[in-house]
């Protein structure tokens, strides 16, 4: 597909954009005068990008029509791909995930036996020294806590497989199960639950009281100050 991209000349709209670019990055207003020009070449710089715009729409349309009709046609060959993709790792996640669950339930298993069979042969080392007629040093073995390594398994049911590679991403939700924006009434005993330093502030609802609010807007916490901006119309 080959697409011939219509330039326009923009002619003196060039240096005088730039020329504009600069004054309004270098001036520092410091006079009424100056903000009255400065206001003045915020309006010249919307009208100078209106003007521009239009002479290049016939340029962005064109390529905005040979993008859309590429993108439709890589899409169409790579859409199932993906999807496809998408699914091969899920289900290799899923599976990892289950296989990773019952190996730690393997290894607890295996180290809990571990401590037993070292308990019980403290004890029998303790039977034996008391036959023996030595109380104390049985005693002393007797208080000695068992210390045993966890049990760590080979991981054999997901082996590596070259091309691939396997990220852990932990993520959260409430303890319910829902997630944290949930109002379900056992997702909301849950969130009674969470220390107040893992919640946010609410960002959005906090600006959207100082919207309504303005000059008279308090939260304990929160400063709100007014962030002025002036808007062009280009005439």
């Amino acid at each position: 597909m080959t697409t011939t991209l219509i330039i326009p000349d923009l002619g003196k709209l060039v240096p005088e954009a730039e020329l504009l670019c600069q004054d309004i990055t270098t001036t520092i207003i410091t006079t009424p005068e100056q903000y009255i020009e400065m206001q003045q070449a915020g309006n010249a710089c919307a009208g100078l990008l209106k003007e521009i715009k239009e002479q290049c729409k016939p340029m962005v349309e064109t390529t905005k029509a040979a993008y859309e009709a590429a993108k439709t046609f890589r899409d169409k060959h790579t859409k199932p791909l993906e999807e496809a993709k998408e699914i091969a790792a899920r289900k290799t996640g899923e599976w990892k995930v289950a296989q990773d669950r019952a190996r730690a339930i393997a290894e607890a298993e295996a180290t809990e036996r571990a401590k037993k069979a070292a308990e019980d042969a403290q004890i029998e080392q303790a039977a034996a020294l008391e036959q023996a007629g030595q109380d104390r040093a049985a005693q002393a073995i007797l208080d000695t806590p068992v210390a045993v390594p966890a049990v760590r398994l080979p991981n054999t049911t997901a082996p590596p497989v070259t091309g691939s590679s396997v990220r852990t991403y932990w993520k959260a939700r409430l303890a319910c199960g829902h997630p944290f924006d949930s109002l379900l009434p056992c997702c909301v005993e849950q969130i009674t639950k969470i220390p107040r330093e893992y919640m946010e502030p609410a960002a959005s609802r906090i600006g959207a009281y100082g919207r309504q609010w303005g000059e008279a807007a308090q939260i304990p916490g929160v400063e709100f100050w007014p962030d002025h901006k002036s808007g062009y119309s280009g005439k």
